[in-house]
């Protein structure tokens, strides 16, 4: 997200954004009071929840609950307290912004003691509790690509975890190139790794969202806008991704796309391009009168900050 691109290829995505960065131990503390104090905004959760297989050591876990099912991890799709804490926080903060990513568990077949992760092997139903929160921002891991010509050309990692959650619900919400990314290291202070995740993947759509409110700020003075209407602009101008139309449980609504995400900025207010925040009281009607031309697409994207489960 920061790096200042002393090497340039791996120049971060809002490299002048200044960061608070905590260990995830004591995370939803350090984010409520970051809240508190109006310290931050936006916030990237490259971590989460181990589901299903996973190598220790080089050896297959499965940290599974047996007691529940042997056969699953009950926490795939699964929404939980933490889960629950999560959408409070933003209830309560409507225009904190939090990006977490889809997980990894595609791909991970394990010993062959019990069924593979993700369905016993189908792709699906493995996303991690944290990332089954409605008020976030889920994201999964796309291969990278040279050019984008159909939806064909964005195909999902092998790893990224796929949707529903167990109430049904579409996740990942977006994705973002994951694999092979190169990026700072942690084994000294000049070192650059190549890495491949869905950590990997939602970093790039934490910086372009920061870059998306430094715009808005510029735009109209208000510095943040609700973590609801910046869901709505990245689905919204999403490029359609892979063969299922529409939103699907594998790549959501698409690949992030941060040229069209500034474009709808720019022209809000514009003839045909209408972006509106509003709150709405229970019972309380909005309505806005659109007209449009014949034959003319017409898009209308709707996002809201859910209470909490």
């Amino acid at each position: 997200i920061l790096a200042s691109g002393v090497l340039p290829a791996a120049k971060g995505m809002a490299p002048a954004a200044k960061a608070f960065t905590y260990f995830f131990d004591n995370d939803l503390a350090e984010m409520a009071a970051l809240q508190i104090n109006s310290s931050a905004k936006v916030s990237n959760h490259s971590y989460g929840t181990t589901t299903g297989w996973a190598r220790v050591g080089g050896v297959w876990f499965w940290f599974g609950d047996a007691a529940i099912s042997t056969t699953e991890d009950y926490k795939h799709g699964f929404y939980n307290n933490r889960t629950k804490a999560i959408d409070l926080l933003v209830n309560l903060s409507p225009d904190y912004t939090i990006v977490w990513p889809a997980g990894n568990d595609r791909g991970e077949p394990g010993d062959g003691t019990r069924p593979a992760d993700c369905n016993q092997g189908t792709g699906y139903d493995c996303i991690i509790p944290e990332a089954t929160a409605k008020n976030v921002i889920t994201v999964g891991a796309s291969n990278k690509f040279t050019s984008y010509i159909s939806p064909l050309s964005i195909t999902p990692s092998n790893f990224t975890s796929f949707g529903p959650t167990d109430d049904g619900r579409i996740k990942p919400d977006i994705v973002a190139p994951g694999v092979n990314i190169l990026s700072t290291g942690s084994g000294s202070p000049t070192q650059y790794i190549n890495s491949s995740g869905t950590s990997m993947a939602a970093p790039v759509v934490t910086g372009t969202i920061v870059l998306l409110q430094e715009l808005q700020k510029k735009l109209s003075g208000k510095q943040f806008q609700y973590s609801s209407t910046v869901k709505s602009l990245l689905i919204h101008t999403a490029k359609e991704a892979g063969p299922q139309p529409g939103p699907d449980y594998s790549m959501g609504w698409g690949l992030l796309d941060a040229t069209a995400a500034a474009t709808t900025l720019l022209n809000k207010g514009q003839e045909g391009v209408i972006l509106q925040e509003a709150k709405l009281l229970q019972g309380e009607t909005h309505e806005i009168a659109i007209k449009p031309l014949a034959n003319r697409k017409v898009t209308i994207t709707i996002c809201w900050t859910d209470p909490e489960g």
